[in-house]
């Protein structure tokens, strides 16, 4: 498993359910600039398995995106929550964050999960939060508070 810089390609190569990728992409466009903002890839013997990064939304806050396959998240997420963990504490101190927050859909068990071994606290739900009218949680880490 290897960690890479993140570009857009990469959720185009990453093996996902069709629909999470196109919701995925429309995600990126409007909200995301991978080449500007801190964000990485995860590889498997040269075959993309995971993308994630930060995004800023202002002065002191990130929210952190994942996309993930399943079945590589729930096979080696010990291996990557040690990883993100590192890599949420040094994009906090590089990027002076004092909260970073996280939204996950209320159906999505794995990433509802592994967020919370993440050390991310629930905060609360979103209703009717997406164009599907989803709902979605909302968890957060909060530095100095």
């Amino acid at each position: 498993m290897d960690i890479h810089k993140f570009c857009k390609m990469h959720i185009e190569k990453l093996d996902i359910p069709k629909n999470e990728k196109i919701d995925f992409l429309k995600y990126y466009d409007l909200f995301l600039d991978g080449d500007n903002s801190p964000c990485f890839t995860v590889m498997d013997n040269d075959l993309v398995k995971g993308c994630a990064g930060i995004r800023g939304i202002s002065k002191g806050v990130g929210e952190a995106w994942v996309v993930f396959n399943h079945d590589f998240l729930e096979k080696h997420k010990k291996v990557l929550c040690v990883k993100i963990k590192n890599y949420i504490d040094f994009i906090s101190v590089t990027y002076d964050l004092h909260r970073i927050q996280a939204l996950v859909e209320c159906d999505n068990d794995i990433h509802r999960k592994f967020i919370k071994v993440m050390g991310f606290q629930f905060e609360g739900t979103l209703r009717a939060y997406d164009e599907y009218k989803n709902d979605w949680l909302m968890f957060s880490i909060v530095k100095g508070v």
